[in-house]
């Protein structure tokens, strides 16, 4: 419908157009700010973290071409060719992606080639180890780079992709055509369980048959966030969804301008777009996001965020168990990572320098 049908439809019928919603948060997703109370790191050291994984019980921390492993006696650094945009364990060590060159398997320094695949050289945005030595992968944009995700969200292509890898680093399997595939994390325990897959742009998590990688179905929809990496919470049937992103009817009425969109993303700095960020605040001239206006010099929280910092847990049901907030105006946004072990939560943010953790009480959790 163009522009000039829809003025007139909504004119004589407005009930025949339809605006679009955001879910509210709500029951355990209400915003908090347990998020504000995270402790920087010291041992991960600074710069922007990629990913933090598990790895035989020890963290291990992406943080541009480096990988720091923590262990009792110290922690042990590998530098890669390039910037690591996800990790894995495996049975042999870490299997990390790296930009340019595919993917590496990292054991005791050692670095060796797992898949050289173009398909896996670029974009790849999380990793999950399969029984047999296989992996799974998935890329978030075959147009766009791992920062270029808001250009993919507002040009709405769908270039995404989930790959299956052999021990040999062969893809034998794949499925195109994904909404920034995001995450990957294994589902109820069990040979072939299916798998969750997060599809960050549409708001979404489902179960994926881990050999034909078809959708099997939904786990979460409708989400009033952006879902990202995924991680299951130790000897419990439940899950950590890393959002770093939350929807706002904002940039839900300009998805359905094209128009506009394809202006300014034509005519204006990417970093003065309307619409979500992972870190706002940093650029004096980013455009208020409505009714985020400072009031004595104070961003009031409950304002619509432009950059906002969540994670939540949820059990095999797909309800919320708990969630950890950073609201506007809040320091730990952008959200792209978190691990739960030794009863803290580990978190990389994309507007904090290195990795923080929170400390995790059971209280918090919603029966």
């Amino acid at each position: 419908m163009n522009r000039f049908l829809r003025t007139v439809v909504e004119l004589v019928a407005p009930t025949r157009i339809s605006h679009p919603e955001v879910p509210p948060m709500e029951l355990g997703m209400t915003p908090n700010d347990r998020l504000e109370r995270a402790d920087d790191v010291a041992w991960a050291g600074t710069g922007q973290v990629d990913d933090v994984v598990l790895v035989d019980g020890e963290l291990a921390v992406a943080t541009g071409n480096v990988v720091t492993v923590h262990r009792a006696d110290g922690a042990d650094q590998t530098t890669l060719p390039d910037r690591v945009t996800a990790m894995a364990a495996t049975d042999n060590g870490i299997v990390v992606a790296v930009s340019g060159h595919g993917l590496l398997k990292v054991n005791a320094g050692r670095v060796d080639p797992q898949s050289e695949d173009v398909s896996l050289r670029h974009n790849v945005t999380a990793l999950l180890a399969l029984p047999g030595g296989e992996l799974l992968a998935t890329v978030g944009s075959s147009e766009r780079d791992l920062d270029g995700w808001v250009w993919d969200l507002f040009e709405q292509k769908a270039t995404g992709s989930i790959h299956r890898i052999d021990a040999d680093g062969r893809i034998v399997q794949s499925r195109q055509g994904l909404p920034w595939a995001a995450g990957l994390a294994e589902g109820m325990e069990g040979p072939g369980s299916p798998v969750l897959l997060s599809l960050a742009h549409a708001h979404r998590i489902e179960y994926v048959d881990p050999t034909s990688l078809q959708s099997l179905g939904t786990f979460l929809e409708g989400l009033p966030s952006y879902p990202w990496r995924i991680s299951r919470a130790p000897g419990r049937d439940s899950w950590w969804v890393s959002m770093p992103l939350v929807r706002s009817r904002l940039t839900e009425l300009m998805l359905g301008e094209k128009a506009f969109l394809s202006d300014m993303m034509a005519t204006v700095p990417t970093q003065s777009w309307y619409g979500p960020s992972m870190a706002g605040g940093s650029v004096y001239r980013e455009p208020l996001q409505l009714g985020g206006l400072r009031v004595l010099g104070q961003l009031k929280p409950w304002a619509p965020p432009r950059s906002y910092g969540l994670v939540v847990e949820v059990d095999a049901f797909g309800r919320v168990l708990r969630s950890l907030h950073s609201r506007a105006g809040g320091t730990t946004h952008g959200v792209v990572a978190a691990v739960e072990h030794e009863g803290s939560l580990w978190v990389a943010a994309r507007s904090r320098s290195g990795l923080v953790r929170v400390t995790l009480s059971e209280d918090e959790v919603v029966s």
